[in-house]
């Protein structure tokens, strides 16, 4: 529809630039130079007007739709995973910190009521491909119940074949909403050098 509307005021321009053309010539030839001029403002506010309409219309017919973002329930944010990659050590501290969102600090009672992690598979889906086990996190004040808490674990990974794998986090609140963040674990044999050293060790 705006690409007819759009070729409608090219016609209409068209057709106005011959009109407008022709009475400027018969004004330079003195025929009727007064009606001439008068037909000239006459025919260029007659065409202003038809060129103009067709492509209001046609601006009209954009609709801009917005949907708004809705803000997350809980927070989180700073999460590390030390150390990364593990270099054949046989655990791994996790921390982040959680908080509930602006809009949700005042409502009522909601509090952090839960934190946990799993770990994924190479292919970064947790279930089948992945750890069905879900791995606690404390908060470090010594219980849940605050807008903001500060989450600690530690990841046992002794035994696990070198591979990139995903620590997905899970924060709960007692009011049944949940977000959930994730760190890029790389779990890795232990460097050369190392094996070497405990190997003189033993020696």
């Amino acid at each position: 529809m705006s690409k007819t509307r759009g070729f409608i005021a090219r016609i209409f321009a068209r057709i106005g630039g011959s009109i407008f053309a022709l009475l400027t010539g018969l004004e330079e030839r003195g025929i009727l130079p007064g009606a001439a001029r008068w037909f000239k403002l006459s025919i260029l506010g007659l065409v202003v007007a038809l060129v103009s309409a067709p492509l209001k219309a046609a601006d009209d017919d954009i609709i801009l739709c917005y949907v708004p973002i809705e803000e997350p329930h809980i927070l989180i944010s700073d999460v590390s995973a030390e150390p990364n990659p593990t270099a054949g050590v046989d655990t791994v501290i996790v921390k982040a910190t959680a908080m509930l969102g602006p809009q949700y600090k005042y409502e009522g009672d909601s509090a952090i009521s839960e934190a946990f992690m799993q770990l994924s598979g190479a292919t970064g889906d947790t279930g089948i491909n992945g750890d069905t086990l879900h791995y606690p996190m404390k908060a470090l004040d010594g219980k849940f119940g605050d807008t903001l808490e500060t989450l600690e674990a530690r990841l046992y990974v002794g035994g696990r074949k070198p591979e990139t794998t995903w620590i997905y986090i899970v924060v709960k609140t007692n009011t049944g909403n949940a977000e959930s963040a994730w760190k890029q674990l790389v779990i890795s044999a232990p460097a050369p050098d190392s094996i070497d050293k405990k190997e003189d060790k033993n020696d």
